[in-house]
């Protein structure tokens, strides 16, 4: 019986193991984990759950394309929007972080 459960306990560490491992170096899996078993007011719907998670997922892809260097224009191509979308949500998100530029964002994210 203890050989079960020690092969069934290796079989879940072994499991987790990509989890802890990408938990550990960004702690990503702790963010997931908020936004699956948070507390949702009674007053939200399903369709504002998944605007939100929608914008955030362009915004991430917007400042991921300056990260990359590519232009407003190429990633505005890439995601199927205006450039003018993509432009704005880099405003917003250097607006959210507190800095004004590409350069800005760079030092923030390298810690310098």
């Amino acid at each position: 019986m203890a050989g079960k459960r020690d092969r069934k306990e290796q079989m879940k560490a072994t499991a987790l193991y990509p989890l802890d491992w990408l938990e550990e170096r960004s702690g990503l899996v702790g963010g997931v984990k908020y936004f699956l078993f948070r507390k949702v007011p009674g007053d939200i719907n399903w369709m504002q759950t998944l605007g939100s998670a929608t914008l955030t997922a362009f915004i991430v892809q917007a400042v991921t394309g300056v990260l990359l260097n590519m232009t407003a224009a190429q990633t505005a191509t890439k995601l199927g929007i205006g450039t003018t979308s993509v432009i704005t949500h880099r405003q917003r998100a250097y607006d959210r972080l507190g800095v004004s530029d590409m350069r800005q964002l760079f030092k923030l994210l390298c810690g310098a």
